[in-house]
């Protein structure tokens, strides 16, 4: 099995925890890491750090800097490190993967035969106040994805009428297929990459990218697949915070022994992309 994970600086430790609970689970997996080096808080010793912190975990580590067109979204790294998990397969040379964000920890695998999701509140919070925080339904998230596939979208609903957001928790089976043909489906609607297409959606405030939602509501609205949820498990755990915010106390706790020098260059406060 191959394993994605997916990092950037302010998860720089969360990251090697995220790596230990995978390990812990099949030490043999094959693990490759991409590592957001474009991130503003990104240092020049960045991936050479990640090396020597996760060495023994990762099978191979792939910047952001080895996969040209993310330069193109340098500014916008919300959209970045979204995009890139839309163009995976363009790298990864399999047809199915498990992807894993750096900041979560496994207890046990995903379910097999289910997308993981999670029940929420609607939250129609005005991007001009903040932008969506992961898992967060919205209503920008609505609008984009009707714009991206030009269909009707009124989200995923529980059968008791809760709103479901496939964005939380940021574990999800990959299909190379699926995301090939969700590419071409944007692209032809508009006519360009999907790169694009996104740059042109990076200042309108009417929409909020969540690439979890738009593939799954590809797949189940464009492509016709059924799916079933497993919604708000208990295999996982995530604190949506930068490794700062969290403090030395909280890793050390863990096992985890903190690099003062590396420590020091962690971005911290809330504007960490």
């Amino acid at each position: 099995m191959l394993v994605a994970v997916q990092t950037y600086p302010a998860h720089f430790y969360q990251t090697l925890a995220c790596l230990r609970s995978i390990r812990a689970l099949d030490p043999e997996c094959e693990i490759w890491l991409f590592a957001d080096d474009f991130s503003n808080f990104s240092w020049g010793s960045y991936i050479i750090a990640c090396g020597d912190a996760y060495q023994g975990l990762i099978n191979r580590i792939v910047p952001f800097s080895d996969i040209p067109v993310l330069y193109r979204l340098r500014s916008w790294p919300w959209l970045r490190q979204q995009t890139n998990k839309l163009l995976l397969d363009r790298v990864i040379d399999r047809d199915r993967w498990l992807f894993i964000d750096g900041d979560v920890r496994l207890k046990r695998w995903p379910p097999a035969n289910a997308v993981a999701g999670q029940t929420q509140k609607y939250q129609g919070v005005p991007l001009s106040e903040r932008d969506p925080r992961p898992g967060e339904m919205s209503s920008q998230v609505l609008f984009y994805i009707q714009h991206m596939l030009g269909i009707d979208f009124a989200g995923f609903w529980t059968s008791d009428h809760r709103p479901i957001t496939a964005s939380n928790p940021p574990v999800k089976h990959m299909q190379a297929g699926v995301l090939g043909q969700l590419r071409s489906h944007v692209e032809s609607r508009f006519g360009k990459s999907l790169v694009d297409v996104h740059l042109d959606l990076a200042q309108d405030t009417r929409m909020a990218a969540c690439e979890w939602d738009l593939i799954e509501c590809y797949r189940q609205a464009v492509l016709g697949h059924e799916s079933a949820w497993a919604l708000n498990g208990d295999w996982y755990e995530t604190t949506w915070s930068a490794d700062r915010e969290l403090g030395e106390d909280w890793f050390q706790t863990r096992g985890i022994t903190i690099n003062p020098g590396t420590w020091a260059v962690l971005p911290e406060g809330k504007n960490y992309l």
